[in-house]
């Protein structure tokens, strides 16, 4: 029904397409950790320390001042 050429085309259309479409997605994630980065180290750090049993105030300057 349709010539080898043009599901060709199709396909390397569709294909061109998905490569966009995940690299402005992983653009879009690199951005946003970049940009809050400190904030999830931080508070992984904050959260380690209470999961291990240091005190609340502690845990809290530990994760601010490391």
């Amino acid at each position: 029904m349709y010539s080898n050429f043009f599901i060709s085309l199709i396909t390397v259309f569709f294909f061109i397409l998905i490569l966009v479409g995940l690299y402005t997605v992983t653009n879009f994630i690199i951005h946003f950790f970049k940009r809050y980065w400190r904030g999830f180290y931080r508070m992984s750090r904050y959260l380690y320390k209470r999961l291990h049993g240091e005190p609340e105030s502690d845990a809290m300057h530990y994760a601010m001042h490391h």
